[in-house]
């Protein structure tokens, strides 16, 4: 019943010193150092679906025998705030002499790590039009890419993006892959941090649909030793619940999960640890839920005695919500709510 659950290895390392103790030679401000990621773009316009031609014209619009719509653009990557904001310029294939550089020499500080951990590993990747004299144009669209596996000891990563048909919301990540082969899927909203600061900005109406695969390799592990013990990144996944029962009366003659469905609100799961407490979003019933939600949260604001403690003696609280009745007017039949005539209460 209980749904699965994942403890990122950084945390599981740093947890598993037998000393109770920080290690008291670590400075007060732990070392910075500085990150050199390596990203290669794979990056595709496909053409929207063209109007039908005119009766006097055969022939319809191709994006394959014009220009490129990438041609002279680039990446923009942003990372962090304030005096600490970095941002970078990447080229891919398309770019020509709008760009030329594939890597990020990225300062990796404990405000940059706050701020990941803070935007749930997100960040801005944006595809810009070249300005001119080295000026940045507008924006053709925007992606929350996901740098989390970075902060767990993961070198190389690999998300993709795909742009929907009209009407859509524009580009939305897929999935994300580290090097150890895991994958998970971010929740709406869940990169940004601040509701929906993280999901990107779409393409311009009746522009090309995009479809983006970034790859990204490290050339030494994003965390300094420093900060990895000092602010102890932690990560709780909730992957999936299975063996969920189908009835929720036993007496009804409906097919499985119907009853349910009709009389209670969507699956959701409740955890709590370490003082923090997260809710997934409501799935359909079935046997089988799958979430891929995860929580990142610093496990190093309280001493390691008190983390080790609170592990011990509260662990972690797991509650699947899989029959909590539905408000009356959601179980409405007829979708009617009744309004008082003046004079009654």
């Amino acid at each position: 019943r209980l749904p699965q659950a994942q403890l990122s290895p950084r945390s599981v390392l740093a947890m598993s010193d037998e000393d109770d103790e920080r290690d008291d030679g670590l400075p007060a401000t732990p070392q910075a150092h500085v990150a050199e990621l390596a990203f290669d773009f794979e990056l595709h316009a496909l053409s929207p679906s063209p109007p039908p031609p005119a009766a006097d014209d055969a022939t319809s619009p191709d994006i394959a025998t014009s220009q490129h719509p990438a041609k002279g653009t680039f990446f923009v990557l942003s990372v962090g705030e304030g005096d600490e904001q970095q941002s970078f310029r990447l080229c891919h294939e398309q770019s020509g002499d709008a760009c030329s550089s594939t890597t990020a020499a990225m300062q990796v500080t404990e405000g940059l790590v706050r701020w990941l951990v803070g935007r749930q590993g997100a960040c801005e990747l944006a595809l810009v039009q070249h300005g001119g004299e080295g000026e940045e144009g507008d924006v053709v669209f925007s992606v929350a890419l996901d740098l989390a596996p970075f902060l767990f000891g993961w070198r190389t990563m690999m998300a993709s993006f795909a742009s929907e048909p009209s009407g859509s919301e524009g580009p939305i990540a897929t999935r994300s892959h580290s090097a150890a082969g895991g994958s998970e899927e971010m929740d709406e909203g869940e990169g940004g941090g601040e509701g929906k600061d993280g999901e990107g900005e779409g393409p311009r109406e009746g522009g090309p649909l995009w479809r983006l695969t970034v790859s990204v390799r490290a050339d030494l592990p994003f965390l300094p030793e420093g900060i990895a013990l000092s602010l102890n990144p932690m990560a709780v996944t909730v992957v999936r619940a299975s063996g969920l029962p189908a009835d929720y009366t036993g007496t009804s003659l409906k097919a499985p999960y119907v009853e349910l469905a009709e009389q209670c609100a969507p699956v959701f799961v409740k955890w709590r640890a370490l003082g923090q407490e997260c809710v997934t979003d409501g799935r359909p019933h079935a046997e089988s839920v799958e979430w891929g939600s995860r929580r990142i949260f610093l496990a190093g604001e309280q001493p390691l005695p008190e983390l080790c403690r609170r592990l011990r003696e509260e662990g972690i609280t797991v509650e699947v919500h899989d029959r909590d009745p539905k408000s009356a007017s959601e179980t409405n039949p007829r979708g009617q709510t009744r309004v008082a005539a003046d004079g009654e209460e």
